[in-house]
């Protein structure tokens, strides 16, 4: 488990011992933690907090602390991406790139997330975007509108780039300088919604598609270098960054 999913887990255990009674539900927005005698639906989570920021509700979201689906997921991928390099040379650029990727997979925190639009307007007017919490913990991340976006995968510098107005992500990607081993036709771009889009970026397939603030760019490392678990090691990074719990 996560360190922060881990602080937040005994957050929530400390503020249930305390409790007179023990609710049903706790939420975490952000770094407030809510109890719930019964479940409430998103209208009643979001309500002590929809006024106090001017939220980017595009960038929220919300993680199912009790479901162990997304550190299954990071504990395959890293022993995936272990796999292949326990078959290389340590001197071998092909070991460094997925070293490298190894390393950042590692540094993710991660919860399962829900794929839930997160909106405290819409929620309080239509049923559909108005869903109720179950038993158990959640954590709900709120943003004001992010400055930047999140670059990972096969690239010199992983991290936050800052984000610009109007722009394409074609543009975006000709100044970040990628790894020798990566996959120079595409990058792929996992939204914050949690939808995850594969856009080209060589002259001859470049989109024009504008980057959200907030976005995570992955960019894949070349199916030729090992074989077809290429492929699966470029996938499982790609489903597991939906799950990532941004700083």
């Amino acid at each position: 488990m996560s360190e922060l999913v881990r602080k937040l887990c005994f957050v929530a255990f400390l503020s249930l011992c305390t409790s007179v009674a023990q609710a049903k539900v706790t939420v975490f927005v952000n770094q407030h933690a809510f109890d719930f005698e019964s479940s409430p639906r998103l209208n009643e989570v979001l309500a002590p907090v929809a006024e106090s920021n001017d939220w980017y509700w595009p960038a929220s979201a919300v993680y199912d602390l009790n479901d162990p689906t997304a550190e299954t997921l990071k504990k395959e991928t890293m022993d995936l991406i272990l796999s292949e390099l326990k078959t290389l040379s340590s001197n071998d650029s092909d070991y460094q790139a997925l070293d490298n990727l190894y390393r950042q997979v590692a540094s993710w925190s991660v919860g399962t997330r829900k794929l839930v639009s997160v909106s405290y307007n819409r929620a309080r007017v239509f049923p559909a975007h108005n869903p109720m919490f179950q038993p158990g913990k959640y954590l709900i991340r709120l943003f004001s509108r992010p400055e930047g976006f999140h670059v990972a995968g096969a690239v010199k510098v992983p991290g936050v780039y800052k984000h610009q107005n109007d722009v394409t992500i074609s543009s975006v990607t000709s100044g970040i300088t990628l790894s020798p081993k990566a996959d120079n036709s595409e990058v792929w771009v996992i939204l914050p919604s949690g939808d995850i889009r594969v856009e080209g970026k060589a002259y001859w397939n470049k989109g024009f598609s504008q980057l959200m603030p907030g976005s995570q760019l992955y960019f894949p490392l070349k199916e030729s270098l090992f074989s077809r678990s290429t492929t699966l090691i470029n996938e499982r990074v790609a489903q597991l960054a939906v799950h990532r719990i941004l700083p």
